[in-house]
């Protein structure tokens, strides 16, 4: 598993340079209902208002509300899959990688260090996310800030959903993003519901 998680995490870098490339070929149309590229079934956007767009995983059974002047696409990412949104205006962006989590524990900073050792964290928390936060219901999400050579500081939410014990598939969601856009990913993940 240590090894998986490093490769994971190299992943999701290269990713973030790969996204381009795979923008330039991608033959699909970004908001096909349940159109499958490979092995994944695409992501459908739906508009909310002249700000926000909502983005709906049917495949992993969630939605998220994001800014309308972001770009949202789903791909094959190594074992997992990534969902990359990105503004061609500004070069804001955010990204989700979703893996297959088969451990009985949940995600924490100890846990992430026996995998990556070297991966820096700094004042991480347990947080629920989702519309329920307040409430204190929904996935309970490890954020905290790090360190990346490529891409500078980062704001980093990674939780495991469904929770162990409910007898369904568990995975690991990764999400990446400057530290500078803080706010606007707390927001986005304050809309953050799995069906």
């Amino acid at each position: 598993m240590k090894k998986i998680l490093k490769l994971v995490l190299i992943i999701v870098i290269l990713a973030t340079v790969g996204f381009a490339i795979f923008k330039f070929y991608e033959k699909e149309e970004q908001n096909a209902e349940n159109t499958v590229v490979g092995d994944v079934v695409q992501g459908e956007i739906e508009r909310v208002d002249a700000d926000t767009n909502t983005f709906v995983h049917k495949g992993y059974g969630f939605s998220l509300n994001f800014p309308s002047n972001m770009t949202a696409s789903n791909f094959r990412e190594g074992e997992g899959e990534m969902v990359n949104f990105q503004s061609s205006e500004n070069g804001d962006w955010f990204q989700i990688y979703i893996s297959s989590w088969n451990e009985e524990e949940g995600i924490s900073a100890e846990r992430i260090r026996q995998d990556i050792p070297d991966i820096v964290i700094t004042t991480p928390q347990q947080v629920v996310i989702g519309p329920g936060q307040r409430e204190g219901v929904g996935p309970v999400a490890l954020i905290f800030f790090s360190q990346d050579s490529g891409l500078g500081d980062t704001r980093e939410i990674w939780f495991v959903y469904p929770e162990q014990g409910r007898g369904v598939a568990s995975f690991l969601y990764q999400i990446t993003t400057y530290k500078r856009l803080d706010s606007m990913i707390g927001e986005v993940l304050s809309t953050l519901d799995f069906n």
